[in-house]
């Protein structure tokens, strides 16, 4: 398996190589694989000891990833990453969804002023 996937790789850079949107396609190719692997699979939580962070440089155009040793946690509320800062202390960013900031503005009085519910 190992051979095929390296001819397929090789095959694939040459047909990119050169090409001013090669990191588009590349990007397009990958979501595509992603995509039809996941089909009807859904996925309430999302938890991995490690990420691949992904960037097209503004300069070249190229696409650029990179393999991180950070804890990631998705759900419904959004995205935490975990790593450690360079003291070596535990670190975490949050990325909150609009469903958990939606949440926390009526948990805080800044939702809605109508009840939800017909008889309160």
């Amino acid at each position: 398996m190992d051979d095929y996937i390296d001819r397929a790789v090789t095959g694939f850079a040459e047909k990119f190589r050169g090409r001013s949107d090669s990191s588009r396609l590349l990007r397009r190719l990958f979501d595509g694989i992603c995509e039809k692997l996941l089909q009807g699979n859904s996925t309430d939580h999302i938890s991995a000891s490690n990420v691949v962070l992904e960037v097209t440089d503004h300069t070249s155009g190229r696409l650029y990833r990179r393999y991180l040793e950070l804890g990631y946690e998705e759900n419904d509320n959004g995205i935490r990453l975990r790593g450690e800062n360079i003291a070596g202390e535990a670190v975490h960013i949050v990325f909150l969804s609009d469903t958990a900031l939606k949440k926390m503005n009526d948990l805080r009085g800044a939702g809605p002023d109508t009840p939800r519910c017909k008889d309160e």
